[in-house]
């Protein structure tokens, strides 16, 4: 090599690191927070909850709140209809940021899922709901590996592929194992690319029986492993919901005595070693006079905390375990979905907070 290309190449190196190096620079110090070390192995209690609406100064309340727990981990939405609503070029990320650098200042390790269809993206047989399967599994890949690729330098590395698609409710028109197959491994593909040791979590199965429009949660992950999922995930998540009876009294054929059942599915095919992620689980307080079995008593929500969390403990392939929610939503008796929290409405604690408490020590 001539002096004169030496020179150049040593040259147009030193610009490269010298602006890599701004780049860090400035991304750095426009990050108001430093993102936090990440649990390894994946452990500990966490919140599944909404965050994004919420103002900043009630954002970082929530935070703080939900630390003195004793949590590790918060879950929420990373809504792809939010961030692509203008088109498949447009990116608006900015109400995720705060979400996640409010975590990062709280010791928090932040679990998206990935949901929300964009009208652009959804089929031509379901228009009508940001839960409609997307048309192209390649468009929801994409959109995964962008946001693995932004997140990663702001410490985000464990992703949730939708929620609850084993259900029509969750995932229009009807529940889809093949489609959903190919969205979770195209969105694996995508991610592993950008971050070879992210979580990218499966299944984040409801509890329902099996029919026309829905599937169990075994039956949904039996279906992903007959689509050919195996690889393609690093751990399972189950919501497995059990009020108004506790985990020990539930029925084996309920979503909590599903879990066992998955965990065989999935030794049967070779990921005996991998974990099942509880990443929602909890039980309303109150709700409408005549819908009884919607809700249980203060007394029975802490005790449902307190049988799983002992359950959870003795698995040998438990990962976190993630309450809904941390303070209810409101105290109108029409709907029971007001009622999951830790806290009531006007922030005083139920029983269960104190439950919570111990359980994060042990977990």
């Amino acid at each position: 090599m001539n002096k004169r290309k030496y020179i150049i190449i040593s040259s147009l190196i030193l610009v490269a690191a010298l602006v890599a190096n701004a780049v860090f620079t400035y991304t750095s110090a426009n990050r108001r927070y430093p993102a936090p070390p990440r649990p390894i192995p994946p452990h500990g209690t966490g919140f599944a909850t909404s965050l994004a609406e919420l103002s900043q100064p009630a954002l970082d309340r929530r935070l703080e709140e939900m630390q003195a727990t004793g949590a590790t981990w918060v879950r929420s939405d990373l809504s792809w209809n939010v961030v692509q609503d203008g088109g498949p070029s447009t990116y608006k990320w900015q109400s995720y940021d705060r979400v996640v650098e409010a975590a990062n200042a709280h010791g928090l390790q932040t679990l998206f899922i990935i949901g929300f269809t964009p009208a652009w993206a959804r089929p031509s047989n379901c228009t009508n709901s940001e839960m409609c399967g997307p048309a192209n599994a390649d468009a929801y890949a994409v959109f995964a590996g962008a946001a693995a690729t932004h997140f990663k330098p702001m410490g985000v590395h464990s992703w949730e592929i939708w929620n609850e698609p084993n259900i029509s409710f969750r995932y229009h028109p009807a529940t889809n194992p093949a489609q959903y197959t190919n969205m979770l491994k195209g969105a694996y593909k995508a991610i592993d690319a950008i971050d070879s040791s992210a979580d990218i979590i499966a299944a984040s199965t409801a509890p329902s029986a099996s029919d026309t429009e829905n599937l169990s949660p075994s039956d949904f992950l039996k279906s992903l492993y007959d689509n050919g999922a195996q690889g393609y995930f690093t751990a399972i998540s189950a919501h497995p919901y059990t009020y108004p009876k506790t985990p020990a009294n539930s029925d084996p054929l309920d979503a909590w005595g599903q879990l066992t059942t998955m965990h065989e599915i999935m030794a049967a095919n070779g990921d005996a070693d991998k974990q099942i992620w509880l990443t929602e689980f909890g039980a309303s307080t109150n709700g409408p006079s005549n819908r009884p079995n919607e809700y249980v008593s203060e007394a029975v929500q802490s005790q449902i905390l307190t049988e799983a969390a002992a359950q959870w403990k003795k698995s040998s392939w438990s990962g976190p375990l993630f309450w809904y929610d941390y303070k209810d939503a409101g105290s109108n008796r029409s709907s029971s979905e007001n009622f999951f929290g830790l806290v009531r409405a006007d922030g005083s604690r139920k029983p269960a907070y104190d439950t919570f408490k111990k359980a994060s020590s042990e977990l």
